[in-house]
C-alpha cells in the first residue's frame, strides 16, 4: 500500500487512472503526480491525446500504459490503493450510432477495470454522469432521485453504476455535470458547447443556439472536478453517489455573452427553433451531500474558468491576437 509522508502529513498512494490522456484524466494525473503519488495511466488514445500528459510522461512516479479497457489488463501493478475509472465513450451522437462499441466500452470495460480494483482491494471511483437525470422534472437533481436515461451513453453509464454497486462495496460514484477547462476535446465532431462558443468567437464564426437558446447547463471547471475526485479518494466513505457540479445553471444565451466578454469579440449568434436529438433541456446539480460528506465545494467562478480555457485554446490553435 502507499507510504505515509510524515513531512507533508499525507499518505502517498498507488493510483490507477483510466482515460489518462483525456480531458479530466490528464488534469487529474498531473495533479496527483505533482503531489507525489505513484500514478499508472491507461489510455488507448482513441479520443485522448498523448500531448495532454507530455509534462509527466517521463516522471519517475508516472507510468503510461497504452491499452484498451475492453481487453483484460495483464499489467503487473504495485499494490493499488485507488482505481479511478474515467475512460468511456461519452460523445452522445457517437454512442447512439455505435451502440455495440459503446456497450462494450462502457459496460464490459468497466467490469474489466473493476476486476483490477477487486484484486487489489482498492477503492474504486467511477465517473458517472448527469446524463442519467436526462429531462427529469425536478431540479436541482439529487443523487438518489429517480433517473431517466434515454440515450445509449446514459444507459451504459447507469449499467456501469449498477454493476459496481452489485459487485463491489468499496466504491464511490461521482456523477459529473458539464465540465469545461483546458484539455477539453474541441476537435471531436460534436465538441462541448463551451469549446464551440469560444472557438467560433476566436475564429469569427457564428454559433447556433437551438430551441431559441432556452437551454441551460450546470457548468463546473475541471480543477474543481479534480479536487472532488481527490476528496473522494481520501474519504473513508463507501457506496455513495455524489453529484459534482456547482448547483447553479446558466442559460446558453447568457453563457454566449460571457464568452463574448472574455474574448472581446461581438460575433452574432443564430437562434434556431430546432433541437438536437437527445439533448437535455436543463442540468442542475444538488451538491449538498457532496459538500457535507466530502468537505468539498466548487471554487472557480465561471468567468475565471472561461478566461483560463480561452487562453489555453488560443495557444492550442496557435492564434496570435496581434
Amino acid at each position: 500500500m502507499g507510504k505515509y509522508d510524515n513531512k507533508k502529513g499525507n499518505r502517498k498512494m498507488n493510483i490507477l487512472i483510466t482515460g489518462v490522456c483525456g480531458f479530466v484524466g490528464s488534469n487529474l494525473a498531473k495533479k496527483l503526480v505533482k503531489d507525489g503519488h505513484k500514478v499508472y495511466g491507461i489510455d488507448n488514445l482513441s479520443t485522448g491525446f498523448i500531448e495532454n500528459i507530455k509534462s509527466i510522461i517521463k516522471k519517475d512516479n508516472f507510468k503510461f500504459i497504452n491499452s484498451d479497457i475492453t481487453i483484460e489488463n495483464s499489467y503487473i501493478y504495485d499494490n493499488l490503493d485507488v482505481v479511478i475509472h474515467l475512460a468511456a465513450i461519452n460523445a452522445i451522437p457517437y454512442a447512439q450510432e455505435y451502440q455495440n462499441e459503446t456497450y462494450q466500452t462502457n459496460v464490459i470495460g468497466t467490469k474489466n477495470i473493476l476486476a483490477i480494483a477487486k484484486n487489489h482491494c482498492a477503492k474504486f471511483i467511477f465517473a458517472g454522469t448527469s446524463a442519467v437525470y436526462e429531462n427529469t422534472p425536478d431540479l436541482p437533481s439529487k443523487p438518489y432521485d429517480k433517473v431517466n436515461p434515454n440515450t445509449t451513453y446514459a444507459i451504459t453509464k447507469l449499467l456501469g453504476e449498477n454493476l459496481i454497486e452489485y459487485e463491489y462495496n468499496k466504491n464511490i460514484i461521482l456523477r459529473f455535470f458539464n465540465i469545461y477547462g483546458p484539455a477539453q476535446n474541441y476537435r471531436r465532431d460534436n465538441p462541448p458547447i463551451m469549446s464551440i462558443f469560444l472557438r467560433n468567437q476566436l475564429e469569427g464564426k457564428e454559433s447556433i443556439l437551438y430551441r431559441d437558446g432556452d437551454k441551460s447547463r450546470d457548468f463546473i471547471y475541471v480543477d474543481d472536478v479534480v479536487n472532488a475526485i481527490i476528496a473522494a479518494m481520501n474519504s473513508e466513505t463507501y457506496n455513495v453517489i455524489y453529484n459534482v457540479g456547482t448547483g447553479k445553471d446558466i442559460n446558453l444565451i447568457d453563457l454566449y455573452k460571457e464568452c463574448e466578454e472574455i474574448t472581446g469579440r461581438n460575433i452574432k449568434f443564430t437562434l434556431s427553433s430546432d433541437d438536437i436529438v437527445f439533448d437535455a433541456l436543463r442540468t442542475q446539480a444538488d451538491i449538498s451531500l457532496t459538500k457535507q460528506m466530502l468537505d468539498w465545494k466548487p471554487k472557480t467562478t465561471l468567468k475565471k474558468g472561461l478566461k483560463i480555457q480561452y487562453e489555453w485554446l488560443k495557444k492550442e490553435l496557435k492564434y496570435d491576437s496581434n
